[in-house]
């Protein structure tokens, strides 16, 4: 499935715009991520995790990404939010 046709569409949307940024830029990345989520029959969850993008050339001179991610609770991006 597509990140931008997961059940929740903003975050799905989010999520595929980090991966055509690093598309554009060439560059990896790696983002700390802490999002709440919405899924069907489950409601509201909130999932923190760290995740890295890398930009490859595959045969044929084709631009791919290598993604992957790690559940990491101790992400706590609202920390110091009022």
């Amino acid at each position: 499935m597509a990140l931008d046709a997961l059940p929740d569409h903003e975050y799905g949307q989010w999520a595929a715009d980090a991966y055509r940024q690093v598309l554009v830029n060439g560059e990896p990345r790696i983002h700390d991520v802490d999002a709440i989520v919405k899924w069907p029959h489950i409601g509201r969850t909130r999932m923190r995790y760290r995740r890295v993008i890398v930009p490859m050339t595959a045969e044929g001179n084709d631009s791919v990404m290598l993604g992957g991610s790690i559940i990491d609770n101790r992400i706590d991006l609202r920390i110091g939010l009022s």
